[in-house]
């Protein structure tokens, strides 16, 4: 091979050496690319996607703390937020939009400049072997040799992007379907992040805006706004002073039962009295109540009281939360009484003679002794000087 052609073999390592940089260059990007925020985006996927598990009449309640949820997965994150809004509209990105925000272009499976060279390199391997060397068929040789490492290398680098781009796809689809409720909930406090020049505030837009928002919506989100904060403060604010709450608790805990609910008390347990010691005569029932027994009691209903609470489904008045406490401290106060009272009945079973009865009579049992015959006196086998040790055995137990 003459000198020609060694200096053509020359470029073309050189090229190959810039198209193997290349490729493994374009495969680390296409991995940045696929991992970027990857983490963060996913986790806001699965934040949009509780929010279609908020019942509809906690939707204003909760949507300050959803956006709150939202705004905190980006603590300490270089990714931006996959919304934009458009003339008070709001919507998740696509992955074309979200990736050219970070300026993120889309790598091709081909390079323009090591196109170029290859080609420049086919041709003067042709031209060079048809007019100095006289070999055509080298300069054809050499001249394929570019464009074959080219499409092997284009082969690679486009399994790694289309892995790339499907795995990014997927992530925004998730993305999207699961942003109609949240975006739904939470368009407010977007739009006012969204437009803060509009709504009293000099900061910079956190979110890619197109358009401008009409002062109808303005006025509308604005009013949201204030509800929602004001809401929060009553919440804190019932939270933080409940002073006279707890005073009126206390005043409810030192009342005493009424004498009503006290007899009832009284005669229940001496119902029960009545009936399990029928010829005894319980006096210490009497001594613990300071109140006499009433003349006419009404028989107590053993089913559970109807506390206000038993229907969750609405609120409570003031007169009701009331007698609620009013019953529950009386409940309280029975259940002491009744726990005194079982303890002087058994108190008083305790104290009352027991008799004593006599132990039975022990019966011993002889073990009964059968006759074991005694075996051959020819015979050594272990079975024979076992029955030979029980003969023996059976013998002195019979003299004692």
């Amino acid at each position: 091979m003459d000198k020609y052609n060694l200096i053509i073999l020359g470029f073309i390592a050189g090229a190959l050496l810039l198209s193997l940089w290349w490729a493994f260059n374009a495969v680390r990007r296409i991995d940045n690319q696929k991992n970027f925020c990857a983490t963060t985006l996913t986790s806001i996927a699965k934040l949009w996607r509780r929010a279609k598990f908020v019942p509809e009449d906690a939707k204003e309640r909760e949507s300050l703390y959803l956006y709150r949820d939202f705004l905190r997965k980006f603590d300490g994150s270089e990714c931006e937020y996959p919304i934009i809004v458009k003339d008070g509209g709001v919507r998740c990105m696509t992955r074309k939009e979200y990736d050219s925000l970070y300026g993120e272009k889309p790598i091709h499976c081909v390079s323009v400049l090591i196109s170029l060279i290859s080609v420049m390199i086919a041709v003067g391997a042709v031209l060079v072997n048809l007019f100095v060397t006289k070999t055509l068929g080298t300069g054809i040789a050499l001249a394929t040799i570019m464009p074959v490492m080219q499409i092997a290398l284009a082969i690679f680098v486009n399994r790694f992007n289309r892995d790339k781009n499907n795995y990014r796809d997927g992530i925004f689809m998730a993305l999207k379907e699961n942003s109609v409720a949240f975006l739904r909930i939470t368009k407010p406090f977007i739009i006012v992040d969204a437009y803060p020049h509009r709504f009293g505030k000099g900061k910079k837009p956190l979110y890619a805006t197109m358009g401008t928002i009409p002062e109808k919506q303005v006025i509308k989100t604005r009013d949201f706004i204030v509800r929602q904060k004001e809401a929060e403060a009553k919440i804190i604010m019932a939270n933080v002073d409940n002073d006279e709450e707890i005073q009126a608790i206390i005043d409810k805990t030192t009342r005493k039962p009424s004498p009503k609910r006290l007899s009832d008390v009284v005669a229940r347990e001496e119902a029960k009295a009545a009936k399990n010691n029928a010829d005894d005569d319980v006096t210490t029932i009497d001594e613990l109540t300071p109140s006499a027994k009433p003349q006419n009691t009404k028989p107590v209903s053993t089913e559970k009281p109807n506390y206000a609470f038993a229907n969750a489904t609405r609120n409570l008045t003031d007169q009701e939360k009331d007698q609620l406490i009013d019953d529950l401290l009386e409940d309280a106060m029975e259940a002491d009484i009744t726990r005194e009272i079982q303890k002087a009945q058994k108190k008083q079973v305790a104290v009352e003679p027991v008799e004593e009865i006599a132990p039975l009579p022990t019966v011993t049992e002889e073990p009964m002794i059968e006759d074991v015959a005694a075996p051959a006196e020819d015979d050594f086998s272990l079975d024979a000087i076992g029955q030979a040790l029980d003969a023996e055995i059976a013998k002195r137990s019979k003299k004692r």
